[in-house]
């Protein structure tokens, strides 16, 4: 995996947050501790061959609508929370259909 960037946005009510998303990014993908843009807008990174991977249908609808592909990973408060118990397997299932589609 060459090509990727983990975009995250500031939380409103705690813009102090940040930090601790750089150490969380540090400690659990060390590879991509230079590799992350901060931001609520992420669909300006959208384009035919980006793939976004949220928990916030907002912001997978904006990527989708910029001509990004997107996966909503389902949890309790966003529109896939019926697939919650099988988290991995849905984004797993979404991301192969992104990059592997199936002709009709």
């Amino acid at each position: 995996i060459n090509n990727v960037c983990i975009l995250s946005s500031p939380p409103r009510s705690n813009p102090d947050a940040m930090t601790g998303k750089l150490h969380w990014i540090s400690a659990h993908f060390p590879k991509f501790k230079t590799r992350y843009l901060f931001g609520n807008k992420k669909e300006f990174c959208a384009g035919p061959n980006k793939v976004l991977i949220d928990d916030y249908d907002l912001n997978v609808n904006h990527f989708r609508e910029a001509d990004g592909h997107a996966v909503l990973v389902p949890r309790p408060w966003n529109t896939n929370h019926h697939k919650h118990d099988t988290c991995l397997e849905s984004i797993i299932s979404d991301v192969t259909n992104i990059l592997y589609p199936t002709s009709s």
